[in-house]
């Protein structure tokens, strides 16, 4: 449901994928959202490819309303331990250092209710 309402993909091709994923909750009302073992019948690369695979980070807001603050492709992730806001380890493609596709680069992000992405260097 998540996926369908984030706009990933239609209803027809999710009835064609099955998850035994995790959904993560950081805190009482956020959620990390993650398509590491997702499998999509005729469509291998649907959520993953070189990059990783996608990951959707949703922060609760007060009232209630969940705010989208992270969306794209993750190699892997790690929520380390601390108190108040959440800091991530994310693994991604090595362009996002300046380097190729491989190795990897890791970064480190704070997650709060302000949205962010990853941006990879001009060359």
């Amino acid at each position: 449901m998540v996926a369908a309402s984030a706009g990933f993909a239609s209803r027809h091709a999710l009835s064609q994928c099955r998850t035994e994923g995790r959904s993560d909750r950081r805190r009482s009302d956020d959620y990390i959202v993650d398509f590491h073992e997702t499998e999509c019948v005729g469509r291998a690369a649907f959520f993953c490819g070189t990059g990783g695979c996608d990951l959707l980070i949703l922060v609760a807001l007060r009232g209630g309303a969940l705010r989208k603050v992270f969306d794209d492709r993750v190699r892997e992730y790690e929520i380390l331990s601390g108190r108040g806001a959440s800091d991530i380890r994310f693994v991604l493609r090595g362009s996002y250092c300046g380097g190729h596709g491989n190795p990897s680069c890791e970064k480190t992000h704070r997650i709060t209710s302000e949205p962010f992405k990853f941006t990879q260097p001009d060359r």
